[in-house]
């Protein structure tokens, strides 16, 4: 017993705090390296933060984990773009329930909307909301070491307070998948490193695509991850997931039906069945809407009715599967 307590006596009281939009970029990039590799495809709604959290502090006692994000409003219907924005919207709560049960802390920043470009929104006060919070939790001492997964260089002076309040600070700075041209990369800075947060940080732990592997879900294991509460649920959700579908079949100007893709689902056969559900839906568009696309077709998939598993839902037999054990 008194060599467990010496050795807890050693450990350091971890708080991470994760620049939400700064992390998903740099891990869709990583999702779609190892997609190109290994065909699967992967579900950032599903990333284990947590675990991920774990093991980036190592042997240091994690206390807690806040998540930093610009908020989406529910737009109002007859805005342009509401359709789109709504199904944005829609993947932040589900990205905000996942967290939830993981026992993550969501913060949220604010969305300003591009004059120029209705449909693109830039981040506002997220950077700032993080500063305060580590200075405030240091001068609280609520922990001994911070753990920043940001590469916004406005974060330096925030660091440097809560270094001269004698916390320490690690600099987790997620790598970018370069693309193109890599010749030169420290002048082009391709890696997305922030050198401002390289030399002020106490430490550096620069996280590599091979770092981040384990931790990624594809969508199709991202089923065991789901939540099922009671029947009644599954069909709240299903009717949910309809109107989306309506819309975003709306939005592609697609010329197949909700009816098409019930049918599609019900009478599927085998894994290809699902990607011609997307096909559906797919115009063409930016790798931005054949992601929501095929989160979309997912969330069908897993809560609509299978004929080949007796006319239930994946999320159904789920059910089944939890009331039994």
């Amino acid at each position: 017993m008194a060599v467990l307590v010496l050795s807890l006596s050693f450990m350091k009281r971890a708080f991470v705090f994760i620049d939400g939009s700064n992390l998903y970029y740099r891990l869709k990039g990583v999702a779609g390296f190892y997609t190109k590799e290994n065909g699967k495809d992967y579900s950032m709604s599903h990333f284990k933060f947590k675990e991920f959290c774990k093991w980036l502090i190592g042997d240091n006692d994690l206390q807690e984990i806040h998540y930093y994000i610009g908020q989406i409003k529910r737009p109002n219907p007859q805005s342009k773009n509401s359709q789109k924005v709504e199904q944005i919207y829609s993947s932040q709560q589900r990205l905000a329930g996942y967290l939830q049960n993981q026992g993550i802390l969501m913060k949220f920043g604010k969305l300003m909307r591009d004059p120029s470009r209705p449909d693109v929104y830039h981040e506002k006060g997220v950077d700032v909301q993080i500063a305060v919070e580590m200075i405030r939790f240091a001068r609280q001492d609520k922990y001994d070491i911070a753990y920043l997964v940001s590469s916004d260089t406005d974060l330096v002076p925030a660091v440097q307070e809560v270094k001269a309040l004698g916390k320490e600070v690690v600099y987790a700075g997620v790598k970018l998948i370069p693309t193109g041209d890599t010749k030169n990369t420290k002048k082009k800075n391709v890696f997305g490193i922030s050198y401002g947060l390289l030399s002020t940080a106490s430490d550096v732990k620069l996280v590599e695509k091979e770092n981040v592997k384990p931790f990624l879900v594809s969508r199709i294991e991202s089923w065991f991850f789901m939540k099922i509460g009671s029947k009644q649920k599954i069909l709240n959700r299903r009717k949910e997931i309809e109107q989306e579908l309506m819309d975003m079949l709306k939005e592609t100007e697609s010329d197949f039906t909700l009816d098409h893709v019930r049918d599609a689902i019900y009478n599927e056969e085998d894994n290809d069945d699902m990607m011609k559900v997307v096909a559906m839906f797919d115009r063409g568009g930016d790798a931005s809407e054949l992601s929501n696309i095929l989160e979309l077709v997912t969330d069908a998939w897993n809560y609509f009715p299978h004929k080949i598993i007796g006319g239930l839902s994946p999320a159904e037999r789920i059910l089944e599967y939890n009331n039994k054990n």
